[in-house]
């Protein structure tokens, strides 16, 4: 018979046709469409929907270029039963990819940016933003960033803000300034991604800390410092990446503790650090003088301005200054007047509220979507992402596989592991990358649906 399906369309599906393919997509992924459903005449859904019969047309062709559907003749347009049609695995980073691979912040979310401009607009010194800033940023930027550490519990004085293209790049001149090819530095046994390709950028050599489910192991740091010559320590102690451990604050003194006496550096990246409301003590303020504090605007704010900052010690700043003139020579500050404003008139506190509302929202999604599928949920109410622990039928490669297959993509855990070949049978599932929890809903059904049935041949993990 014929179905009365009705595309649920967003704010952001230009270009239209490919809004309603889409729609079509998830709505099969769902069950809401099943094998056999008559989509609407093209002519009957335009005049529903108040557009074009030669837009709906378009959109049913797209369809059935991605197997989604079959053009009958005489019968209409049916539903052919498959939820991943062949070559959706391709659309890497495109609008019909559930991406919950991707840690970026939700984008509708993101502040208001035409107010900001025209904020900056009416400046009187607005032109000078062109002119090329002091190496560590404008004072009035530092002051700001010093002003929003502060308000998240990190005691800061401006003159130690150093501004950077993002906490990537901070992260790199962190490293620059501190170390030499051949020097070892040690992390997390999982860790953000970013510090492992920098790492081996610059020659340097990344020695893994064991963790549990409050993240690392100060015995093992030690451990480690005794028998090997570490010249710095990058950690993440709050929300860790990936598994969103948060250190206890016993575990941050003893970190410092041993820092202090192993005469080693810290390089404290503390960026989801805005979304706990209890953060604990940040290792900038137990080791002052040996820590750089790695913070962005990207997580907590918005990610395409490329803002961040780090805190460094007096006796590091004008390394650090060197290593960032070297990468970039100054952070634009056309970006960082538009994050500074935000601080400034309350729009980024009323933003980070925002995220946290919503990040509570979507992890609760995540526990009950994805509580009886066989798979060991850890995360934290606060966190962008979950760690999802995989049963042994299941390797993360082969879910990694068949879950981008079905339209949903995920991140195994080898892209986080120090020694890949001793990666967990583990995911990575970012929640706050979809544009609304319908679609996150999609994506986590599809997902439990993969893990609760038979798992295909061969792919027991290792």
């Amino acid at each position: 018979m014929t179905n009365i399906w009705r595309p649920e369309l967003g704010d952001s599906d230009p270009p239209l046709y490919l809004g309603i393919a889409r729609a079509l997509a998830l709505d099969v992924a769902r069950g809401a469409l099943r094998p056999g459903d008559r989509l609407p005449p093209q002519r009957e859904l335009a005049d529903a929907l108040g557009i074009s019969l030669g837009t709906v047309t378009r959109a049913y062709a797209e369809a059935e270029r991605r197997g989604l559907v079959k053009g009958t003749g005489r019968r209409g347009t049916l539903v052919t039963g498959r939820a991943s049609p062949p070559g959706l695995s391709a659309l890497v980073g495109s609008r019909d990819l559930i991406d919950l691979a991707a840690n970026h912040p939700t984008a509708s979310l993101d502040p208001d940016l035409s107010a900001a401009l025209k904020a900056v607009a009416r400046r009187s010194d607005a032109g000078a933003l062109l002119g090329y800033p002091p190496a560590g940023g404008l004072p009035r930027h530092r002051e700001a960033m010093a002003a929003w550490l502060r308000a998240h519990g990190v005691p800061a004085d401006p003159a130690g803000v150093v501004m950077t293209a993002g906490a990537q790049h901070a992260i790199l001149v962190a490293l620059s300034a501190l170390c030499r090819p051949g020097d070892e530095v040690a992390c997390e046994e999982l860790t953000f991604p970013g510090v492992k390709a920098a790492c081996d950028a610059l020659g340097l050599r990344l020695q893994p800390i064991p963790l549990d489910g409050d993240g690392l192991l100060p015995d093992r740091l030690e451990q480690l410092c005794r028998v090997r010559p570490i010249r710095a320590v990058y950690t993440i102690p709050s929300l860790h990446n990936p598994t969103s451990a948060a250190l206890p604050a016993e575990r941050r003194e003893a970190v410092a503790r041993i820092a202090q006496r192993r005469d080693v550096w810290l390089i404290e990246d503390d960026l989801l650090r805005p979304l706990l409301r209890a953060p604990g003590p940040a290792l900038s303020a137990l080791a002052p003088e040996r820590t750089i504090h790695v913070s962005s605007a990207s997580k907590a704010l918005a990610g395409g301005l490329r803002v961040g900052f780090a805190l460094v010690p007096a006796g590091l700043r004008e390394a650090v200054t060197q290593a960032l003139q070297a990468s970039l020579i100054a952070c634009p500050a056309l970006n960082a007047e538009i994050v500074a404003g935000w601080i400034g008139d309350g729009t980024a506190a009323a933003t980070v509220a925002a995220r946290r509302r919503e990040t509570r929202a979507r992890q609760r999604r995540a526990r009950l979507l994805l509580e009886s599928c066989g798979a060991t949920l850890r995360s934290s109410p606060e966190s962008y992402y979950v760690w999802l622990e995989l049963p042994p039928s299941w390797s993360a490669d082969r879910l990694s596989r068949e879950a981008r297959e079905r339209g949903v993509g995920v991140a195994p855990a080898h892209i986080f592991a120090v020694d890949e070949r001793r990666a967990p049978n583990a995911v990575r599932l970012a929640l706050s990358a979809p544009t609304s929890r319908r679609t996150l809903d999609v994506g986590l059904r599809t997902l439990a649906e993969l893990l609760a049935g038979p798992a295909p041949r061969g792919t027991a993990a290792l």
